[in-house]
């Protein structure tokens, strides 16, 4: 868990897969998420209800070698 105010590296990897030249980009998506205590819903039980929303986006591009 990470807290309001803190940071932590997140580690990410992305392996190349296509032909040699190929250029590939794509978005990171960072997303949140936490538990409700008793949130509204339709489901009859009670307790915590996760929610989340995405926090950022990283674009990246990279040529396949």
């Amino acid at each position: 868990m990470v807290k309001t105010g803190q940071s932590v590296p997140i580690p990410v990897t992305i392996a190349p897969a296509g032909i040699s030249g190929t250029t590939v980009s794509g978005t990171i998506y960072l997303s949140d998420s936490s538990l409700q205590p008793g949130a509204v819903t339709t489901v009859p039980i009670g307790g915590a209800f996760p929610t989340g929303s995405d926090v950022a986006a990283f674009p990246y591009t990279y040529t396949i070698k």
